[in-house]
C-alpha cells in the first residue's frame, strides 16, 4: 500500500534527519569554540536553526508513534519530497486518491533557511537533501524558493 510506504519513508527520513542534526550540533558546537569570528557567527545561526528544527522533527516523530499514530506532522515535514519520490517510482500515484493528510503534505511548507551560508552547511550535514523544497535569502537580499537539485 503506497500510503504506508510514503508514511514509512517520511518517518525514516525524520529519524535520519534527527541523527544528522545531532552530528551537526556536535560539529557546530566545536566550531563555535575554535572557529574564526565568521565561523562563530555562522555556528550561532546554525545552532539556533538546528535546535528549532530538532524540536519540530522530534514532535512529528513522537505523534507518529503509539496505538493511535498521527502522521500529519511527519508527512507535512517531508511530504513534498517523499510523495514526489513515490510518484516517480510509481507514475500511477499521480492520479491516485491519497488520504487527506498526504494531499495536504504534498503541498507542505518549504524548509525555511535564513541565508546561503546556513543552507550550504545544512546540505553538507545531510539535513537538506535533493528534492527538498527550500526558501532562503540570497546574498543580494532576494528570497528564493525551490527544490534543492544537488550541488
Amino acid at each position: 500500500d503506497w500510503t504506508e510506504i510514503i508514511t514509512q519513508n517520511a518517518v525514516a527520513r525524520g529519524r535520519s534527519e534527527q541523527n544528522n542534526i545531532s552530528k551537526a550540533l556536535a560539529s557546530v558546537n566545536e566550531m563555535s569554540k575554535t572557529g574564526t569570528a565568521d565561523q562563530q557567527a555562522l555556528a550561532k545561526e546554525l545552532m539556533d536553526w538546528l535546535g528549532s528544527r530538532s524540536l519540530v522533527v522530534t514532535e512529528a516523530l513522537d505523534t507518529a508513534r503509539g496505538d493511535n499514530p498521527d502522521y500529519f506532522g511527519i508527512a507535512s515535514l517531508y511530504g513534498n519530497n517523499v510523495i514526489g519520490e513515490a510518484m516517480e517510482a510509481e507514475p500511477k500515484l499521480r492520479t491516485a486518491v491519497l488520504p487527506d493528510y498526504l494531499k495536504e503534505a504534498k503541498d507542505a511548507e518549504p524548509i525555511v533557511v535564513p541565508n546561503v551560508s546556513v543552507l550550504r552547511s545544512l546540505i553538507e550535514y545531510g539535513i537538506i537533501k535533493v528534492g527538498d523544497v527550500v526558501t532562503y535569502t540570497r546574498d543580494d537580499g532576494q528570497t528564493v524558493t525551490g527544490p534543492y537539485k544537488g550541488k
